[in-house]
């Protein structure tokens, strides 16, 4: 059975208690507050790596609550299109 596993690349992962809106620049956000005199919060962000050195190597790393309830739960989801950027996240998160 692990065998069959070996094929298995995962580029998805839950991280917990991670606040998006609170790593997102406080002033931007309060000016959208401001001028559409509502809460405000960010539900989606994504992020291109590039390398300048192979363009065939640009990293694409998303986070993403999938409903409110994760939202309210501080529960993102990170995908990642290079599974070896595993690590660098977990360090970096």
């Amino acid at each position: 059975m692990a065998e069959q596993n070996k094929d298995i690349i995962p580029t998805q992962f839950i991280k917990k208690d991670f606040d998006l809106s609170k790593k997102i620049d406080s002033d931007f956000l309060n000016l959208i507050k401001d001028n559409f005199g509502n809460d405000v919060s960010v539900i989606s962000l994504a992020i291109l790596v590039n390398n300048p050195e192979d363009e065939s190597k640009k990293e694409l790393i998303s986070f993403n609550y999938r409903n409110d309830k994760e939202q309210k739960n501080n529960e993102i989801i990170v995908d990642i299109s290079n599974p070896n950027s595993f690590d660098k996240l977990r360090r970096i998160l």
